[in-house]
């Protein structure tokens, strides 16, 4: 019951700060701008290496869109951990 308790404290947290309806639509413009960007460069480096960060970001994008995943309990976690992932693969690709 502490791991049910704890995931809905925070997403109460998280709504009123990091995840406001404001703050949404912000992520949403970056992460699509993200997506232009990935893809026109993907386009004129021909990187295969940016195929999986294109589809994380468009799965992010879906996710920020999407209602239902902010009824769910660890639903802002996955935004999150979608992030880091996003976030680690252009760190992998810029280092090579």
């Amino acid at each position: 019951m502490g791991v049910a308790r704890y995931l809905i404290f925070k997403r109460s947290e998280w709504e009123k700060s990091f995840f406001s309806s404001n703050l949404i639509k912000i992520y949403i413009i970056l992460a699509l701008l993200l997506f232009i960007v990935l893809v026109i460069f993907s386009i004129v480096k021909l990187k295969q290496k940016l195929l999986f960060a294109i589809i994380l970001n468009v799965v992010l994008v879906f996710l920020l869109v999407n209602k239902s995943i902010h009824t769910l309990k660890a639903g802002y976690l996955f935004i999150i951990a979608i992030v880091l992932c996003i976030y680690i693969e252009l760190i992998k690709i810029v280092i090579k």
